[in-house]
């Protein structure tokens, strides 16, 4: 069973306020049009609400949200932005250097969820937990997956029809060979330990 997101459920939306969230899943949708400002590489990253629940299929699941980003960690980016919240710190030079988004996986934050004029939910801000704060543990499983993997996996099976569209669209399978996005850092650098940082 596949887990349901706000997306699939126009009607249904997450009560704006702040929420804890955890991460379960991080898709990298390649490169896409986008008529504001250019074509842009982008992710999805979705988090559980564990205090929002709603049924599928018989069984009482939490609420997930989403939020897009351009995949990018200089220091103008959003998704640099909510990564240093989250964390409580900036990176170092060598953390930079050597971070996985996929460490983020399975880590709990606060997320504000604000509603929109047509009254839709987005999220507002990412923050770090309040100390002493526990999430619990995802009920939803931890979900990577990148263009890059191709179609022929079940984990792209599994994603939700929405997300499936969106990787469908994406310029690396539509039209090969006109991107030039650099992708994050993806290969483990040097750095100092330290528990007080989720990742």
């Amino acid at each position: 069973m596949g887990s349901i997101t706000l997306k699939e459920t126009p009607g249904l939306q997450c009560p704006a306020g702040t929420h804890i969230a955890i991460c379960f899943r991080i898709v990298d949708i390649g490169t896409q049009r986008d008529t504001g400002y250019g074509e842009k590489h982008k992710l999805i990253i979705n988090w559980e609400l564990p205090h929002e629940r709603i049924q599928i299929d018989g069984k009482d699941m939490p609420m997930s949200v989403s939020k897009f980003y351009s995949v990018s960690l200089n220091k103008k980016s959003s998704l640099r932005k909510d990564l240093v919240a989250w964390r409580g710190r900036d990176f170092t030079a060598s953390e930079l250097e050597g971070f996985e988004l996929k460490n983020v996986l399975g880590k709990a934050c606060q997320v504000t969820i604000v509603h929109n004029e047509e009254g839709r939910a987005k999220i507002d801000s990412v923050v770090g937990l309040t100390k002493g704060m526990d999430p619990g543990k995802p009920m939803n499983p931890l979900v990577e997956y990148s263009i890059d993997d191709g179609r022929d996996n079940q984990v792209y099976r599994n994603l939700p029809e929405w997300i499936r569209k969106m990787c469908d669209a994406c310029l690396e399978w539509t039209a090969p060979n006109t991107t030039g996005d650099e992708p994050l850092p993806d290969e483990a650098g040097p750095h100092e330990e330290d528990e007080s940082v989720p990742f």
